[in-house]
């Protein structure tokens, strides 16, 4: 199994939601649609591919905390010979002064990056 875990800034991604949804009052949703929506952008901004296919970004789960949120997702058509992975999260890039770290976990290697601004939000793995 390949797992993805993502920690973000509790502000800065709940800004960065609010500029992808601003019909939606944030405030006053309750706590499963929040984060329905919270996962929704998440998978909308993270692209992993190799050199022959995108990887999918399949279930997860989230837990909001007072300065922190933590997400992890399952990554799906992992090859099993898979020795690097292009990654782009732009997640909170609509945010001033924002960095995205990440933690990928195949074949029960973990694997860490930081992607920033001065990177366009990419990197790659060498795995």
């Amino acid at each position: 199994i390949s797992v993805l875990n993502i920690n973000f800034s509790q502000h800065g991604l709940h800004t960065a939601l609010q500029k992808q949804c601003p019909d939606i009052d944030l405030e006053n949703i309750d706590a499963t649609y929040y984060k329905e929506l919270l996962a929704a952008y998440v998978k909308q901004h993270i692209n992993f591919s190799t050199a022959n296919q995108p990887l999918r970004i399949g279930e997860g789960g989230i837990r909001l905390g007072n300065h922190q949120t933590d997400m992890r997702f399952i990554v799906e058509n992992v090859p099993v010979d898979l020795d690097e992975l292009s990654v782009s999260i732009t997640c909170g890039m609509e945010n001033e002064y924002h960095q995205n770290l990440f933690w990928l976990t195949i074949n029960g290697e973990h694997h860490r990056l930081i992607l920033k601004e001065t990177e366009s939000y990419k990197g790659v793995l060498k795995l």
